[in-house]
């Protein structure tokens, strides 16, 4: 095996050793943005179980860094402290303008960690984030960026908000922040966040000089002063204890089968479709409504793109991980084509979803996983939407049979598609061959 592969199966396998070296990051994060050691520790807890559950879906190129921390974001959005002071300390408009360096170079010298963090705490939620990532994160703006999904220039100019308000907190009392920078626009402030970020050694003539150099200041004190804390011993412990068994040993069985895949398919299928009408006699597999399934709009077609791209990694940077809670509020605002149902299913638990788009219109698909940890994509449609051809589509024959009680079950490559009505929805669901299983009962309830 050459180095590539070694390094790729490791990436693949090795769920400790790819995502530990990154706990004291996430560690420091949360507790930036939170203030409270105890949800630091429950948070980057419940990460590295999303992680975990989701870990054989990555690509051997995914950044496992920037991954967690996607992860530990989505997570954490729910923690939403909106009510912070956006003002810091006030400044006297009559304050002289001239700027006294020493002075004001010894004070932030004399500034220590305790002095610090209360400033960093009482900043405003989306600002907090930005300098949380950008100190304990080793996360470049562009990385974060990508994070909290804003463009760059916005990530520049929060960055400078928030190392103003820390500025005037720290030496508001020796310089008068407010005439430096009331009259900046976004573009100065971007502007000046870019110099400071690409040119720390900056001497040149810029209009902004005095404000560069104090942003310089700023970074610097943050920089030098801000003490990682160490994760308690419980949690890296506790992780290990708990995901420890790397997904080379727990997948061992179905890689195997994985090999002869090709060659036991159409077996397989005919037992599948034995058993549920063994179990469900209502339930008819036996009819063949693949060919009629076509379009880009069809549900079933749709499915299995989104679900060969989930299993290829291509999807890894669209995942929004998370409960029902940390779901609902990404799917605010996002302007679905249509309401979503929720599996209602207490063998499965929500996992996680992801946006696709048709026609630029946009559906919510849904991650969901077994007691036994096996992985299943749902794609949920209102039945009206499907009957009017509106977005999503299905062949008349296939919704009629559906409608009147029966499941369809169709096998593509190494998965398996199976449709159903609940309700008011027609329910896609797709799973590895191996979990026929779990398809058998989803199909019975």
């Amino acid at each position: 095996m050459n180095r590539l592969d070694m390094q790729q199966n490791r990436v693949k396998y090795n769920f400790i050793e790819t995502t530990i070296p990154y706990i004291k990051l996430l560690y420091n994060y949360v507790y930036l943005i939170t203030g409270d050691y105890g949800k630091a520790t429950k948070l980057v807890f419940k990460t590295y179980r999303e992680a975990h559950g989701f870990y054989n879906y990555l690509s051997p190129t995914t950044d496992i860094k920037l991954w967690l921390f996607n992860i530990i974001n989505n997570i954490s959005a729910i923690i939403n402290n909106e009510d912070a002071d956006l003002s810091g300390k006030a400044n006297n408009k009559e304050l002289n303008t001239n700027i006294e360096w020493e002075k004001v170079e010894g004070k932030l010298s004399r500034i220590n960690f305790t002095d610090i963090l209360p400033v960093i705490f009482s900043l405003p939620y989306k600002l907090r984030k930005i300098i949380a990532l950008y100190v304990t994160g080793e996360l470049d703006l562009e990385e974060i960026a990508e994070i909290l999904d804003v463009p760059g220039g916005v990530v520049y100019k929060r960055l400078f908000d928030a190392r103003t308000i820390i500025l005037k907190k720290l030496a508001g009392d020796d310089i008068n922040v407010d005439y430096l920078t009331d009259d900046l626009d976004y573009s100065d402030k971007k502007e000046i966040s870019e110099i400071v970020e690409k040119d720390k050694d900056y001497t040149g003539n810029h209009e902004f000089n005095n404000v560069i150099k104090l942003q310089q200041l700023v970074k610097e004190t943050i920089d030098t002063k801000l003490i990682k804390e160490h994760p308690p011993e419980e949690l890296e412990s506790s992780i290990r204890e708990k995901f420890s068994r790397s997904l080379r040993e727990r997948l061992k069985g179905t890689n195997k089968n994985r090999r002869y895949v090709s060659y036991i398919s159409v077996i397989m299928f005919v037992l599948i479709t034995v058993l549920i009408l063994i179990i469900k006699p209502s339930v008819e597999l036996t009819k063949n409504f693949a060919e009629e399934q076509t379009g880009k709009n069809n549900l079933l077609v749709q499915l299995q793109k989104n679900y060969t791209l989930l299993k290829n990694g291509k999807l890894n940077d669209k995942i929004v991980l998370g409960d029902s809670v940390v779901i609902v509020n990404y799917l605010t605002g996002q302007k679905l084509d249509y309401p979503v149902s929720f599996y209602r299913d207490s063998s499965l638990t929500l996992e996680g979803c992801f946006i696709s788009k048709i026609d630029k219109k946009k559906f919510a698909l849904f991650l969901y996983k077994s007691k036994k940890h096996e992985m299943i994509l749902l794609f949920p449609v209102p039945v009206d939407r499907i009957k009017k051809s509106v977005s999503i589509t299905l062949s008349k024959n296939l919704l009629g049979h559906l409608l009147n009680g029966n499941c369809y079950s169709t096998v593509k490559e190494n998965f398996i598609s199976l449709l159903k009505s609940d309700g008011n929805n027609i329910f896609a669901f797709a799973t590895d061959l191996p979990a026929k299983n779990l398809i058998l009962e989803i199909c019975k309830q």
